[in-house]
């Protein structure tokens, strides 16, 4: 029996509410009016700027733990699925990615994934079963995804003639969160990572299919994200540009934060959360066990997966 037969035999649905709200990268400047009763209005951000330490000017956007790196993943790239916070304990960890379907057999040993049709990368060009190939062999090389026995890929025909692109993973065991792990694996452009080679990954040579793309790159201090003309032209919301500026002194990061010119600072110094704490201004968090002090109008979720849709700035 191939693979496909044995994953599509006795296959149950397993229900993935779609994410609700506005787009995948939605900032929401909230204006509050206390006079006469509050009234609040919304609108979109142009810019945010968000702070780190400084980062390697070699850095490995796709493979790098630096929070510039997770960061750019986070606006650059999607995977089939994307990791979520639950709310609740019937609540998955995860929700529909680039996928419009997700489906597994009783012991969630087999999955089954159908890609939205028409999904396309930031140059505009469609994805493609090799791409999906690409990606998910480049995540299990990175030890991303585990557990993987099998991984079939096929295009399946639906109505109104519509061709959409399936792959099929058979486990080495049960994982009922298995979803959780394409969240951290981004679909890229295969044909992009062939000619960049080594260099895939590294400076602008990142070609995904997120809703930002990277258009500005300075060694170790500063990393320019704009959306996509393909985010633009299907109606996306959220700021036109994020971008992530280095620190080389933790303090100037700190000053930065305090005077507004960035939202929030990754760092892990415990002088800096000293001082923070005694500034009634700024509030710590915690962020995928990354630490970081933002300004208290700064607001975005976090419990278990950053969510930059959820970006808030309160004015």
């Amino acid at each position: 029996m191939c693979m496909a037969s044995a994953i599509f035999h006795k296959l149950a649905p397993i229900s993935v509410r779609a994410a609700a709200g506005c787009g995948t990268f939605l900032v929401c400047v909230i204006w509050v009016w206390l006079f006469g009763g509050a009234a609040v209005s919304i609108s979109q951000a142009e810019q945010v700027t968000l702070g780190v330490s400084r980062f390697p000017d070699d850095l490995d956007l796709l493979g790098s733990e630096h929070e510039a790196a997770w960061l750019v993943r986070q606006a650059v790239g999607e995977g089939l699925m994307r990791r979520h916070n639950p709310e609740g304990p019937a609540d998955p960890p995860y929700r529909l990615g680039s996928s419009e379907s997700v489906r597994s057999n009783q012991d969630a040993s087999s999955w089954s994934f159908r890609l939205k049709p028409g999904v396309v990368f930031a140059n505009g060009r469609e994805v493609g079963l090799s791409d999906l190939s690409f990606s998910l062999e480049r995540c299990q090389k990175v030890g991303a995804l585990t557990g993987v026995k099998e991984v079939e890929y096929r295009r399946v025909r639906s109505g109104f003639d519509r061709i959409s692109l399936g792959v099929d993973m058979q486990l080495t065991r049960s994982n009922p969160e298995f979803p959780m792990q394409l969240g951290g694996c981004p679909i890229l452009d295969g044909q992009a990572g062939r000619v960049f080679g080594e260099d895939f990954g590294r400076r602008t040579n990142v070609v995904a299919t997120g809703r930002y793309e990277i258009i500005d790159y300075h060694a170790g201090r500063q990393i320019v994200l704009r959306l996509t003309p393909v985010a633009r032209s299907q109606g996306g919301r959220g700021p036109e540009e994020i971008v992530l500026r280095g620190f080389e002194e933790e303090k100037a990061g700190l000053t930065a934060l305090r005077v507004g010119t960035i939202s929030s600072f990754f760092t892990s110094s415990p002088e800096i959360f000293s001082k923070a704490e005694s500034d009634e201004t700024l509030a710590l968090m915690e962020c995928e066990g990354r630490p970081l002090v933002r300004r208290k109008s700064f607001h975005f979720g976090c419990k278990s997966n950053l969510n930059v849709s959820e970006f808030k700035t309160e004015m």
